[in-house]
This record gives C-alpha cells, structure tokens and sequence, in this order.
C-alpha cells in the first residue's frame, strides 16, 4: 500500500503514533484475556475470545522492536476485519484482510484522523523492520502508517512449518 488517503485508527505503541486504514479495524476495546500458545512467533502473545470468536493476538512492541511493556501498563487491542467482513469500499480502496481473525495489542488508541491533504513521506531509511508504508505529517506531529499484511506475512514466514498463508 502506498499513500493511502481517508479514515486511519491513530494508536500509540512506546510513545510512537502509527495507524492503519479504518476500513481494517473491525473495533477496539479494552483487553480481555489472552491464552498463551506454546511455541508460537514471539510477536504473538496468544489468542482471546471475544464475544464467542477467537483470534489471534499480535504484540505491537514486539513486531517493532521496542522496549516491552512495564508491569501494569494498560494496554488496548485493535481488532482487525476479516476478509469475509471486508467493506467493498475497503477492497475498492486495494486493502486486504486475513481469513482468520487478528487483534493488535497497542499501548492506546487516540483517535481517528482523516488523511488527504496532509504531507506524505515515504518510510525513513533506518526504519528496519519493513512494516510502515510511509509517514503523514500531521498538525500534532508524525504518524507512521503500517501494513498489517506485511507484518503478518513477517510472522507465517517466520514459521514455514505451520503451512498457513496468515494467522
């Protein structure tokens, strides 16, 4: 995905703002508890069951290298549309989503911001992890627009053995 103009979910992770197209996120909420899965990617915490669907639980700091979260810190999960649930605006728009459902865990969710005019940039140079598809500047500062398909791809390529295509 490259410059993406509309609705994007502002959230923050280590005290960074980075987003993703609201036509992605199905909600978020408050966490719930998350089951760990032994032997699963580092990055995924575990799965959660919301209101009778579960899904699986990806840990923002750790898909971007940052520092863990300190004990007690809240926390709030940004659970992402499924490619059955996706709008025709959302596929109009060239998103993709996962057959499975995939919660992002964040340090917090700040609001949603409309991007047209706003200066885009692409991925700073230092930037190693390959997740970000460019940089608004915004009147409050930067965000950092992700691809959530990038960083799952990351994580089944990661661990060639579980012959999935996404989590």
């Amino acid at each position: 995905m490259n410059r993406f103009t509309g609705q994007i979910t502002v959230f923050v992770v280590a005290d960074r703002r980075y987003g993703v197209p609201v036509l992605l996120v199905e909600e978020f909420f408050r966490p719930v508890p998350i089951t760990p899965v032994p032997g699963s990617d580092p990055r995924i915490v575990g799965i959660i069951n919301l209101r009778g669907v579960s899904a699986t639980v990806v840990d923002l700091r750790r898909v971007l290298g940052l520092p863990p979260r300190a004990a007690g810190e809240t926390t709030r999960m940004v659970m992402l549309e499924t490619e059955e649930r996706l709008s025709p605006e959302a596929k109009a728009a060239g998103l993709t989503a996962f057959a499975e459902p995939v919660a992002l865990q964040v340090d917090r969710v700040e609001q949603v911001a409309l991007v047209r005019d706003q200066p885009f940039h692409p991925p700073p140079a230092h930037i190693g992890h390959g997740f970000a598809t460019g940089v608004y500047e915004m009147a409050d500062g930067y965000l950092t627009l992700l691809s959530v398909q990038a960083i799952l791809a990351s994580i089944v390529a990661s661990n060639p053995a579980s012959g999935k295509t996404a989590p």
